[in-house]
């Protein structure tokens, strides 16, 4: 139990439930009693109708977190009592929400439209591919749009359409990704070229890494030194998302 503040907390007699453990109202037991279960149905009847969206993140190191961010009219864009939940169980890799600094697995929020960002922290412990995807939407319009945003790269990439892929070097980054609900700019073509495709070279796994997360047919790949001379090259003719 956590308090904002400190004082007393008092429990009456009343607050007591008198209950024979005879397994019938059990929890963990399947009720034979009519009344139990129409008691049973009449608490599933009860539905929780606001707006979720529940996040995932898939590590290199295949460690899931799943992130949860509800509308609410009682909630705001800052951090809130009882509707933000703070980041406590350390992981290798791991996602999470940022607000003001801190880092938040549930978020609680007043309203989403097209001027929402949502910043989102992720630290890997290796180099490798992970992957943000929508692992739930619950009480959702269809015409709600759902972006990565990648600073970096200056990509907004749909998530109701395909997971985001994208080879992270071990560390945080904490001011590189947010959630959006629409994209800034329309990029053109060359544009989309030119800062979608990273390339990177692995120290762990001592190879060159191509990342091509919108899955442009690269032809082939050709590498100079500083004096302008090829190294080497080879002929791809592939979309994969991720070469090495």
């Amino acid at each position: 139990m956590t308090a904002v503040n400190g004082g007393t907390i008092e429990f009456y007699h009343s607050q007591r439930a008198f209950q024979i453990e005879d397994g019938t109202n059990s929890v963990f037991a399947k009720s034979t009693s009519e009344k139990n279960n129409q008691s049973s149905t009449s608490k599933s009847e009860i539905s929780d109708e606001r707006t979720k969206m529940r996040l995932g993140f898939n590590s290199v190191n295949t460690i899931h977190r799943q992130l949860l961010v509800t509308i609410d009219n009682v909630a705001t864009t800052d951090y809130d009592w009882g509707y933000d939940a703070l980041y406590i169980d350390t992981q290798i890799d791991n996602m999470y929400w940022v607000i003001a600094d801190k880092k938040y697995t549930i978020q609680g929020i007043n309203e989403i439209n097209t001027s929402t960002i949502m910043p989102l922290g992720i630290h890997t412990k290796n180099d490798g591919l992970n992957t943000i995807t929508i692992d739930k939407l619950e009480n959702t319009s269809e015409d709600l749009n759902i972006y990565l945003h990648d600073k970096e790269l200056d990509i907004y990439h749909d998530l109701k359409k395909a997971k985001y892929e994208v080879f992270l070097i071990s560390g945080e980054y904490l001011d590189r990704f947010e959630i959006t609900f629409s994209t800034a700019k329309t990029l053109g073509t060359n544009e989309v070229y030119h800062n979608s495709i990273q390339v990177y070279f692995s120290n762990e796994k001592n190879k060159i890494v191509i990342q091509n997360p919108n899955s442009n047919l690269i032809e082939s790949a050709e590498m100079f030194n500083i004096l302008g001379q090829s190294l080497f090259k080879f002929q791809s003719n592939t979309s994969n998302n991720y070469i090495e």
